[in-house]
């Protein structure tokens, strides 16, 4: 009777601690598996669609600029990648989010133009060394991709490296967003052999590398996509095998809350990452306020397991 006794007693707690496992306070689900020791991490990307007077009602960014900040604030990210941010968004974000620190870089000159930016919780990560480099043959100068059969227009990536005050965990972070249209598969292919060559010289010590952005691709198999992949795992792809992806597939929604992100969508922001990594979920934020969404894309996010 004593036996049995001991092991209801020991079924209980393994019970009540599996039900407790990867849950942060207001019941939002984490990234801390049960039996998985390491640091925790909530990584994310999110196109905020340009300010332009074009956008009325709904979709002008006065009218949305809250609901943005409200997702972050939501989820909690931890580091997060940011596309089209020009510097009136630049100097909303600022102020509706204090919690975080913002690094922003200009496509047309470092400082003009939409801007790629990473944002980062201040009280929880320690920026250790940023920088960012133009998708082009000339990658160290304002310069588009015209040799590489692409555009005038300029596109940049913009990293950092982050180390967790807490734990000490370090790890690299890569914001990018990549040339749209059917018309440049081979210049988006270029400048993913482009952010895998610079990564690597720009994280000699093999650090976690996690590479964010808006892609653009026709399809997750195009090209880019797959040469992204010959390096990094494809977070969607890794956590939809395991049983852990949440959300819908696709994640443009051109600002028509009647879309139906599942099959009427494509995944256009990815989450990709390589080295010592524990993946616990991949979530595509689909969101509403008012009944609308607060960009015409979807915020994507990982949580995962860092090494201490």
């Amino acid at each position: 009777m004593l036996r049995m006794t001991s092991l209801l007693v020991v079924a209980v707690s393994l019970l009540l601690s599996g039900a407790s496992c990867g849950k942060q306070p207001g019941g939002e689900p984490g990234g801390n598996p049960c039996g998985n020791p390491g640091t925790d991490a909530r990584l994310a990307s999110f196109n905020i669609r340009f300010a332009t007077e074009d956008d009325t009602g709904v979709k002008a960014w006065d009218t949305r600029k809250a609901s943005c900040a409200k997702v972050v604030e939501r989820y909690s990210f931890g580091v997060f990648g940011i596309q089209e941010a020009l510097p009136v968004q630049q100097s909303d974000l600022a102020v509706l989010l204090p919690a975080y620190s913002f690094y922003f870089v200009g496509r047309d000159d470092g400082t003009v133009g939409e801007a790629v930016g990473i944002a980062w919780l201040t009280e929880k990560y320690e920026c250790k060394s940023k920088g960012h480099f133009w998708l082009s043959p000339t990658p160290d100068i304002p310069s588009g991709s015209l040799e590489w059969g692409g555009l005038s227009r300029h596109r940049v990536a913009v990293w950092a490296v982050f180390e967790d005050k807490g734990s000490g965990a370090e790890f690299f972070f890569l914001a990018t967003h990549l040339e749209v249209g059917e018309d440049y598969t081979d210049v988006r292919l270029k400048s993913a052999e482009l952010i895998i060559e610079k990564e690597k010289a720009l994280n000699p010590d093999g650090l976690p590398a996690f590479v964010v952005g808006d892609m653009n691709p026709i399809a997750p198999t195009e090209k880019s996509m797959r040469k992204f992949r010959e390096t990094y795992v494809d977070s969607w792809q890794q956590a939809d095998a395991d049983g852990t992806r949440e959300g819908p597939i696709g994640s443009y929604n051109a600002f028509n809350p009647d879309v139906n992100l599942e099959t009427q969508s494509r995944r256009g922001d990815y989450i990709f990452y390589k080295g010592d990594v524990s993946l616990v979920r991949y979530k595509c934020i689909d969101d509403r306020f008012g009944g609308q969404y607060p960009s015409d894309h979807v915020p994507v996010m990982v949580d995962v397991k860092l090494p201490e």
